[in-house]
């Protein structure tokens, strides 16, 4: 794959509930946070054109940090008792201007497939 998003036909939006709260997730786009209300009030700053950001790879909305969160201390990490090298060079990841690798990859790049969706969860 490259490092450009797929664009595609409008994605699917999950809406989930919890009280007062409605979150809508983009599975096709990285399962991406687009919206968070409470009590009908919008509480997320999102872009108008989320195909430009897909393409650009700006951060949107509430990304999905896979396979980790936050930055890495090296090029890799431990899971499981598994070790992951990463290429710091990969236009699958993300990094800082001082080469440091954070937020896992880019969320454009991801497409969660849902096998089970309600009001209250999507399984992908």
């Amino acid at each position: 794959m490259t490092s450009t998003a797929r664009i595609t036909t409008a994605p699917r939006a999950h809406v989930l509930r919890a009280g007062d709260l409605t979150a809508t997730f983009l599975p096709e786009y990285g399962m991406l946070g687009t919206s968070l209300t409470h009590r009908g009030e919008e509480l997320l700053r999102f872009p108008e054109d989320i195909e430009s950001a897909a393409l650009t790879g700006t951060s949107v909305g509430i990304p999905l940090n896979y396979p980790y969160a936050n930055r890495l201390r090296g090029e890799g990490y431990t899971a499981l008792g598994r070790q992951v090298q990463l290429d710091p060079a990969s236009p699958w990841l993300i990094t800082d201007r001082n080469g440091v690798i954070l937020h896992g990859v880019r969320w454009a790049l991801l497409e969660w497939r849902p096998v089970e969706a309600g009001e209250t969860h999507v399984v992908s």
